[in-house]
C-alpha cells in the first residue's frame, strides 16, 4: 500500500513537466524521423526514448521538493519507496509506448507498411523491455547519489540507446525481419535478461537508498 502512495505522489510531482509543449516536441521529432525514414515506425523509438528521458524526473522532483526525507519522517519503508519508483518508471515506458503506437498507426496512413499489426505487436514489447532495462540500469545511480549528482552517470545508458538507434536506422527493415524470424528466441532472451537486471538493480537500489542519510 505504501508503494502505491509513492507512485501517486511521484506522478503528481512529475505532472507539471508533462506539458503540451513537451508533447509537441515529441510529436515533432517523431514526424521528422518518419519523413526521413519514410515510415512511422520511428514513432515507437522516439516515444520510448522520451520515456527514458523522463524516467529520472521523479528523482529530480523529489529532490527539489525534499520529498525523500518526508518518506523517512512518515515511516515509509525504503523498500516501498524503491518499489514505487520502479513502478513509475515502467508506467512511463508503457504509457509512452501506447502513445507512440497511436502515432505510428496514424503515420501508417501516410506511409503504408506491410504487416503493420505484426510489426507493432513484435517491436512494441521488445522496445518496452529494452527501454525499461535501460531504466533499471540508471536507477541505482539515482538512489545512491541523488538526481543532481547521479544524472551524469545515469545518462550513459541513455546516450548508448540514442547511438544504437542512430546506427540502426539504416538497417531498420533487416532488424525487423530478424526479430520476426526469431521472435520466440528473442522474446525469451529479452525476458530472461530483463528479469535478471530488474532483480539486480532493485537489490542495489534498495541497499543504496537504505544507507543514504537525508
Amino acid at each position: 500500500m505504501n508503494a502505491v502512495k509513492v507512485v501517486k505522489l511521484d506522478v503528481l510531482t512529475v505532472r507539471p513537466y508533462l506539458t503540451l509543449k513537451n508533447l509537441g516536441i515529441f510529436l515533432g521529432l517523431g514526424i521528422i524521423y518518419a519523413v526521413i525514414c519514410k515510415t512511422g515506425f520511428m514513432m515507437l523509438f522516439v516515444a520510448e526514448t522520451v520515456a527514458l528521458l523522463f524516467s529520472g524526473y521523479p528523482f529530480m522532483a523529489g529532490e527539489n521538493a525534499g520529498i525523500d526525507p518526508l518518506y523517512r519522517l512518515f515511516g515509509i519503508p525504503s523498500k516501498d519507496v524503491v518499489k514505487g519508483r520502479y513502478a513509475v518508471g515502467m508506467l512511463m515506458s508503457a504509457t509512452m509506448l501506447l502513445l507512440g503506437a497511436l502515432f505510428y498507426w496514424v503515420a501508417s496512413w501516410i506511409y503504408p507498411q506491410e504487416e503493420f499489426a505484426k510489426t507493432l505487436l513484435l517491436v512494441g514489447p521488445s522496445l518496452f523491455f529494452t527501454i525499461s532495462l535501460i531504466i533499471f540500469l540508471e536507477y541505482p545511480f539515482y538512489f545512491k547519489l541523488g538526481y543532481l549528482k547521479g544524472r551524469t552517470m545515469a545518462s550513459i545508458p541513455y546516450y548508448v540507446v540514442c547511438v544504437a538507434i542512430w546506427l540502426g536506422v539504416g538497417r531498420l527493415q533487416e532488424i525487423v525481419r530478424f526479430l520476426t524470424a526469431h521472435a520466440v528466441w528473442v522474446g525469451a532472451a529479452l525476458l530472461t535478461l530483463w528479469l535478471a537486471v530488474l532483480y539486480g538493480s532493485y537489490r542495489l537500489s534498495l541497499r543504496y537508498y537504505s544507507g543514504r542519510d537525508f
